[in-house]
């Protein structure tokens, strides 16, 4: 489960300071990834309606149901054609 917080929220630089492996990051910070860092995306309804962002760099995309159809504009969200269409995008 990812939470939200509309508090503070993580600099590129800070993420860069400590070096790590891999990163969970919601569609709209992907930039603050480090370099060489694993990253797994996360999208919540308002990120998902805006459309899907490109994933280059991206490892997964973590999303339920709703989401998997709002990004792919598609009616049923356990299609397979959706989950094809946002597995090429990875």
């Amino acid at each position: 489960m990812a939470t939200y917080d509309p508090g503070d929220h993580v600099t590129a630089g800070d993420l860069a300071a400590v070096a790590p492996r891999a990163v969970v990051l919601s569609l709209p910070r992907l930039g603050a990834a480090p370099a060489g860092a694993r990253v797994f995306a996360t999208a919540g309804d308002a990120e998902a309606r805006a459309g899907l962002p490109s994933l280059e760099g991206v490892h997964a995309l973590l999303v339920n149901a709703r989401e998997a159809r709002l990004l792919t504009d598609t009616e049923h969200g356990r299609d397979l054609r959706a989950c094809r269409a946002l597995r090429a995008t990875l």
